[in-house]
């Protein structure tokens, strides 16, 4: 009782399918003009200024953090400020990579870049300050006590003379 179904398709019949109610396929015009261009090239500057305000608000999120984290050593103090300086070593050395989708030869991306840079460096800046406040960083000349040399004075501690 099984039937083999099968399926010509050179039988169907193409139809043309109507547009729905309301578009007009007429009215899209797809050439590139160059108002068109501009108004790409705004939107890319303003997309590549948003990058540059974000490195800003990371600043300033990192201050309002390391603020309320205090100057405490614990576990998580440290894996934060690790995590903290991944992050702003991966933003410095990927400027390039991170502006890639914004770049135009109808303008220049330099200035935010440089923007972009120096917030780098404040945010590489903050964060050092704050290891530094937590004593991870050797920057006194206690911490570098143990590699001083020393000189040996011999010293004297009883006289015994014996005759």
């Amino acid at each position: 009782m099984s039937e083999d179904w099968t399926y010509d398709i050179t039988q169907v019949k193409t139809t043309e399918i109507k547009e729905p109610l309301g578009y007009n396929s007429s009215e899209i015009n797809v050439e590139d003009s160059k108002a068109r261009r501009q108004d790409i090239n705004r939107m890319k500057e303003n997309k590549a200024w948003g990058l540059v305000t974000g490195q800003g608000r990371s600043i300033f999120t990192t201050f309002i953090s390391s603020f309320f984290i205090g100057t405490n050593v614990s576990m998580f103090t440290i894996g934060i400020y690790s995590y903290n300086i991944y992050n702003a070593l991966n933003t410095l050395f990927n400027v390039n990579k991170s502006f890639k989708l914004y770049e135009s030869p109808e303008y220049s991306l330099l200035t935010y870049k440089i923007l972009y840079i120096i917030l780098s460096f404040i945010h590489i800046a903050l964060i050092g300050y704050k290891i530094n406040k937590m004593g991870f960083l050797p920057m006194n000349a206690a911490d570098w006590a143990s590699f001083a040399q020393q000189p040996i004075q011999e010293r004297n501690i009883m006289n015994l003379n014996f005759r």
